[in-house]
């Protein structure tokens, strides 16, 4: 309870000084249990954070679903996901609001592509994990261009 208090009383500041303009995202590193995620999403959600980035670990389970059913906060992930198989029951079953594939990781451009026409089709939008070189971060844009 101590942490998520901390939490609750650290992002509301965040957002007071960035303002509306600007957004920022809660990244767990796949460290919490379906509990305790939404927990923190409920401690944040005043704040307003764009997303909740991998708050549980990267395997698919039915309480993605239920996270992303229940959270105020928008749910994200995909960053550990590869190829389509990976992200297909995340985007079928509805397991994240939004899917962030990593081009490397994910199996490349034409991959990436295939990913985000894939969850076009279930209204989930796509944003590409940009943690990578410049040349990775330039593949990731021309990636965003075509989905």
């Amino acid at each position: 309870m101590e942490e998520l208090a901390a939490n609750e009383e650290g992002f509301g500041p965040l957002r007071d000084a960035l303002g509306i303009d600007y957004d920022f995202s809660v990244h767990c590193h796949w460290e919490f249990d379906w509990k305790d995620s939404l927990a923190l999403a409920r401690a944040v959600a005043n704040s307003k954070p764009w997303w909740l980035e991998d708050p549980m670990p990267p395997d698919f389970s039915d309480t993605w679903v239920r996270l992303t059913e229940e959270s105020p906060v928008p749910i994200l992930t995909g960053e550990n996901l590869y190829t389509r198989q990976g992200f297909l029951p995340f985007i079928t079953k509805q397991g994240c609001h939004i899917i962030q594939p990593d081009i490397p990781k994910a199996g490349g451009l034409l991959e990436c592509k295939k990913i985000g026409d894939l969850a076009s089709l279930y209204n989930i939008p796509m944003c590409g994990h940009g943690v990578s070189t410049p040349l990775g971060l330039i593949a990731s844009a021309h990636c965003a261009t075509t989905v």
